[in-house]
């Protein structure tokens, strides 16, 4: 019930049927899907994929070594920029957090006139002037004092006047603190603009912000240490390079042998089934020859055929017509088709280009393959439907112009009757069905 992407289903469906199309005989004539057919055959499915994997991995090295080659020429250039942005750099003396403690204290020094100034002046309103607003509320308090001591009900606004007094006091002891350490020193405030001005300037000169330069100082170093270890990567690099081509000439090897060796089988068993599907004389060879490194090994496969008594192999693609290449294709799937575990095997209409005796054949090749793994078969030859277990009859009928496809199963007489009509038309004759019925009774 879950929704699945269309990649992931074929992915699944590969594992459950295999599909022989009426086409296949086309890629036969290819290089790369012969080597394929054979592997499978051979059923080195894991050996070629270590194969794969170390000439991946070779191919990727060789990759990462072309590059720092490439590169090697640039490197002394490289370096010498590197190093004098390095030295500029740590000729700063750079600190953490200084852009932003640099700035904090540029403020301060900045406005150091004008925090002397309005200290001095809160001052002389809070404490120091004739009328000061300490002396006012000292008097408000005297003043309180005296009405509370006539009427108690001045208790509480007398309470009030002595904390708003005590709070004045406090803020007139912790201004003059402050005042106290207010200085001006415009040697210190040249200093910190000085620094600023130098931050900046150097900045900009790297498009950055002054607080990055700490961090792009490390990135340069970062980038001169990868430099100067670049012929140490080199040399690591070459030697994994001859440890992995050394173990992936030895699994060539092994992968070759085995290849040899199921080639002999294969060609065999195709000889013997182009005998049968009317070949008579023709014989099949396979040719393993030294190649160029791929990922699929070292092996140049050729797929060679005789369709005569004493021509020499020639391949496939010089030598067979459109019929013996079908006929040769479909021997070589019969051959593959039980090999590996997928459980169903679909072949569709592989038997385009053949007919009487040879058709025969080909259903009886198909009903032996169906004892061991389940064969669909979809086909318009009477010869070969004759040989299926069981059948189901695909039909397209237009009703109201709209077109359905019906799937139908066969009942045994309805399975004569359609061979019958595959026979002889759309015309069903007692002569067709008398032959219909002989068909059958010959696969039984």
């Amino acid at each position: 019930g879950s929704a699945v992407p269309i990649a992931k289903l074929s992915e699944l469906t590969a594992l459950l049927i295999d599909v022989h199309g009426q086409h296949a005989h086309q890629s036969l004539l290819k290089a790369n899907h012969q080597l394929h057919l054979l592997d499978k055959f051979a059923q080195t499915t894991q050996l070629t994929e270590q194969v794969s994997e170390l000439f991946r991995q070779i191919k990727a090295l060789e990759k990462q070594k072309q590059t720092l080659q490439t590169s090697a020429d640039q490197n002394s250039a490289q370096q010498q920029l590197l190093n004098f942005q390095i030295k500029e750099l740590q000729n700063l003396e750079l600190k953490a957090d200084e852009w932003e403690t640099l700035n904090k204290q540029h403020k301060i020094l900045t406005h150091a006139q004008q925090q002397i100034e309005g200290s001095s002046e809160l001052l002389t309103m809070l404490d120091e002037s004739e009328h000061s607003i300490s002396s006012q509320i000292a008097y408000c308090h005297n003043k309180l004092h005296q009405l509370q001591s006539n009427d108690e009900a001045f208790a509480d606004v007398s309470v009030s006047i002595n904390e708003a007094q005590i709070a004045i006091s406090e803020t007139i002891h912790s201004l003059k603190a402050v005042a106290d350490k207010l200085q001006l020193d415009p040697q210190a405030l040249q200093s910190a603009e000085t620094r600023i001005s130098q931050l900046l300037d150097t900045a900009r000169k790297y498009q950055l912000k002054p607080d990055q330069l700490t961090n792009h100082l490390h990135f340069l170093q970062q980038q001169l240490l990868s430099l100067n270890n670049a012929d140490q990567d080199m040399a690591a690099i070459e030697k994994d390079i001859m440890a992995l081509t050394d173990n992936y000439h030895q699994l060539c090897e092994k992968l070759s042998k085995q290849r040899k060796k199921h080639a002999l089988k294969l060609q065999k068993t195709i000889s013997q089934s182009m005998s049968e599907l009317s070949m008579e004389g023709g014989s099949f060879s396979i040719t393993i020859s030294d190649g160029a490194d791929s990922h699929t090994g070292r092996d140049k496969v050729d797929f060679l055929v005789s369709t005569n008594p004493g021509q020499d192999h020639h391949p496939l693609k010089e030598t067979a017509s459109g019929g013996e290449l079908s006929r040769i294709s479909l021997a070589i799937q019969v051959a593959l088709a039980d090999k590996g575990s997928i459980p169903i095997l679909v072949f569709d209409e592989v038997d385009v280009g053949i007919g009487g005796k040879t058709a025969a054949t080909v259903g009886q090749l198909l009903n032996t393959l169906g004892e061991h793994r389940q064969v669909i078969c979809i086909t318009h030859l009477p010869q070969v439907a004759a040989w299926g277990k069981q059948h189901c009859c695909v039909e397209k009928n237009t009703k109201n112009n709209v077109t359905e496809t019906q799937i139908n199963l066969l009942s045994e007489q309805q399975k004569i009757e359609e061979l019958a009509r595959m026979l002889g038309g759309q015309e069903i004759t007692d002569q067709t069905l008398a032959t219909a019925k002989e068909m059958i009774a010959q696969t039984q």
